[in-house]
């Protein structure tokens, strides 16, 4: 699952988390725990990113005929 699923798409899980924990009716002191250790493992992959990703290998440019077709599709 990581080959398909990995460090880029965890990292915009994380980019998301904020607006996902919105929807939660948690207290706010499990909401500061969760935002704690969320800090702690991105601290955590930065300073490990050379074993968890390369760019070289992990990361494709999409063609521009797909990127054409994204940007021009309308947003919701």
């Amino acid at each position: 699952m990581s080959n398909t699923y990995g460090f880029v798409h965890l990292l915009r899980l994380f980019v998301r988390m904020t607006e996902m924990l919105g929807y939660t009716k948690w207290k706010a002191q499990t909401l500061e725990m969760i935002s704690r250790h969320c800090q702690d493992f991105l601290m955590f992959l930065s300073k490990n990113k050379d074993q968890y990703y390369n760019l070289d290998e992990d990361y494709e440019t999409a063609p521009p005929d797909y990127q054409k077709r994204v940007w021009a599709a309308p947003t919701a």
